[in-house]
C-alpha cells in the first residue's frame, strides 16, 4: 500500500488531494480521466544549509516519468533548491552575530562608571586603585569589541570572495 500518493488534475494543473492510499500493484479505476495518481519521488534529501546564506524552495513537479519503485505510476518529482542570498543580507547576519557577542561583553553600569572615572581623571582628580582596575577592565572589553569588529570585516571579505565563513564562530563574548 502506498500511503502518500497525490491525486492531480492534469487539465487544470492542480492538486486535488495529497496523502491518498493506493495499491502498489493495481491502478485505481473509476476516476475522471483528467485525474492522475502520482507517487512522490525524492532523489535527493533536503540539504543541510544555513538559512542566513541561502533561501530554500521546495519544487514539486508532476512528470511523465515512471516512478522508479512503483512503475505503474508516474513520478511526482520533489526537488530542493538553494539560492544564495545577496551579500548585503549575509552581511546583516554577520553584523547581528557581532552585536550579539558584544552585547554579552558590555555592561552598561561599567560604561557609566568608567565614563565618570575618566571625567575625574580629565579634571586632575586622583583615582583609586579600584577605579584604575575598572578602567583596565573597560580597556580589556574595548579590545574584545575591536577584535569582534575586525572579525566581522574578515568574515565579510570572505563572503565577497564567495566563501561561507561560520557566522557564529570566533566572536569574543566573555
Amino acid at each position: 500500500m502506498i500511503n502518500n500518493a497525490i491525486l492531480y488534475d492534469i487539465v487544470n494543473g492542480e492538486v486535488l488531494n495529497r496523502d491518498i492510499s493506493i495499491s502498489e500493484t493495481v491502478l485505481p479505476t473509476g476516476i475522471n480521466p483528467d485525474y492522475k495518481y502520482f507517487v512522490p519521488y525524492e532523489q535527493y534529501t533536503k540539504p543541510n544549509y544555513d538559512p542566513r546564506y541561502y533561501d530554500y524552495a521546495l519544487i514539486e513537479t508532476p512528470t511523465i516519468d515512471n516512478h522508479p519503485t512503483y512503475s505503474i505510476y508516474k513520478s511526482w518529482k520533489i526537488e530542493h533548491s538553494l539560492v544564495r542570498k545577496p551579500n548585503n543580507e549575509i552581511f546583516l547576519s554577520i553584523e547581528n552575530a557581532r552585536k550579539l557577542a558584544n552585547h554579552k561583553l558590555v555592561d552598561p553600569d561599567l560604561m557609566i562608571i568608567v565614563h565618570a572615572i575618566s571625567i575625574k581623571q580629565l579634571n586632575g582628580i586622583q583615582i583609586t586603585t579600584e577605579e584604575n582596575n575598572l578602567l583596565t577592565e573597560y580597556i580589556r572589553v574595548g579590545n574584545k569589541v575591536l577584535n569582534n569588529k575586525n572579525l566581522e570585516v574578515s568574515k565579510k571579505a570572505l563572503v565577497v570572495l564567495g566563501q561561507e565563513p561560520d557566522i557564529d564562530a570566533g566572536w569574543e563574548n566573555v
